[in-house]
């Protein structure tokens, strides 16, 4: 899985890192790339030859915000799965109109970043099949 951190904090890039190395599987190991704005983020994205699977997102920092690039996402022929990454949970309800698979708060625990991978990768599986299976499973 192709990971983008965007986060202007280098400590919070570095810890996402290290919990992301803890919720790795050997069998699809993590490719883990950062941005420190979304300046930055918006270039890596315009450049990057892979496709970027997941993106973990802070929303408060210099320049335009997170909300910014999630509205940017959603112009992409293939967005990644979105999950905010924030001390703030006053952004929550926002977070899911740009439709994020989920919200963590800072600091991260293990836990919630198992859970947010975990639905990001059911996800990814549920796009990958063909229209007429995902019909079935629509509940």
């Amino acid at each position: 899985m192709h990971v983008l951190i965007v986060d202007d904090e280098l400590l919070a890039r570095n810890r996402l890192r290290v919990l992301l190395s803890e919720c790795e599987d050997p069998a699809a190991p993590f490719v883990v790339e950062e941005a420190a704005n979304v300046a930055q983020a918006q270039e890596f994205l315009r450049r990057t030859e892979l496709p970027v699977d997941l993106l973990l997102l802070d929303i408060q920092m210099p320049g335009p915000d997170g909300m910014v690039l999630a509205q940017t996402l959603r112009t992409m022929a293939q967005p990644p799965a979105l999950v905010f990454v924030t001390a703030h949970s006053m952004y929550a309800a926002s977070a899911f109109e740009v439709e994020a698979v989920d919200y963590l708060t800072k600091p991260v625990r293990l836990e919630r970043l198992h859970q947010a991978i975990a639905k990001v990768r059911r996800l990814r599986t549920l796009k990958a099949l063909p229209t007429t299976a995902r019909r079935r499973l629509h509940w």
